[in-house]
């Protein structure tokens, strides 16, 4: 008889986004990532504006442990949605 698990050892951060008061016709869209491990998180993020190609903000960003990054932002046009996304990893580059 034998019996197998899954290892699951994804970082485990958390993710949200705000946006500022407008102003020209854009409001300021900025993404948090909360690390909630006891050693550092390397982040890839990437972004897109309606229905357009992602582009990448940030190609390997270093979150501290048990910190919290803001430094990623982007502008976005009133009537215009941004979709975020995230990969994460324990290893520097390794996405």
């Amino acid at each position: 008889m034998s019996a197998s698990s899954e290892v699951d050892c994804d970082p485990d951060i958390t993710v949200s986004s705000s946006f500022s008061t407008c102003a020209s016709g854009a409001q300021t869209s900025t993404l948090s990532l909360q690390n909630n491990e006891s050693s550092a998180v390397y982040v890839k993020v990437e972004y897109k504006i309606d229905d357009g190609a992602y582009v990448t903000a940030s190609a390997n960003l270093t979150v501290a442990s048990f910190a919290t990054d803001t430094s990623i932002t982007q502008s976005v046009s009133v009537g215009s949605t941004i979709t975020w996304r995230i990969t994460d990893s324990f290893t520097s580059s390794d996405f």
